[in-house]
């Protein structure tokens, strides 16, 4: 899945940097129901899904930061782009064979693995320096990388 509007979002995100932006990840999916995750904290439910791109990355903005209780875990996009659930454990098999390219941290190698599971469309991490990766079913694309195949 190729989508401006995914692009449009992390766009948004990256626009202002923050010192206390801690990162966060992304699942963009196809069904919830199927996938591996825990809600990390009740608290963090959100009362209603959020359309707008904007409002989207406003909202991811606003809890990425340290001294908020739902900055941890993976936020959750269904596949029309919309946000629908906020701070998720995402626990994700291993495979044999394929592996990621680098040996970075927790949060690449769960983005890396749960980008080949079937019912995530693609995952995207942004570390707290702002570096964007786009994992698609075990590739991984910087975010310049992943405009061009738009």
């Amino acid at each position: 899945m190729i989508n401006y509007k995914i692009i449009d979002i992390v766009d948004k995100i990256c626009e202002d940097r923050y010192e206390d932006f801690t990162g966060l990840g992304l699942i963009f999916y196809i069904k919830k129901e199927n996938l591996p995750i825990e809600s990390l904290n009740p608290f963090c439910e959100l009362k209603n899904q959020i359309i707008d791109a904007e409002l989207i990355a406003q909202k991811l903005v606003e809890i990425s930061k340290e001294s908020c209780q739902c900055h941890d875990g993976f936020h959750l996009l269904n596949q029309d782009c919309i946000l629908t659930d906020l701070s998720y454990y995402f626990s994700t098999p291993i495979s044999k064979e394929k592996k990621p390219k680098q040996s970075n941290g927790s949060r690449y190698r769960t983005a890396f693995y749960g980008s080949l599971l079937n019912d995530v469309i693609l995952t995207v991490i942004i570390s707290s320096n702002y570096n964007v990766m786009v994992f698609i079913n075990g590739e991984e694309f910087n975010l310049y990388d992943y405009k061009k195949l738009t």
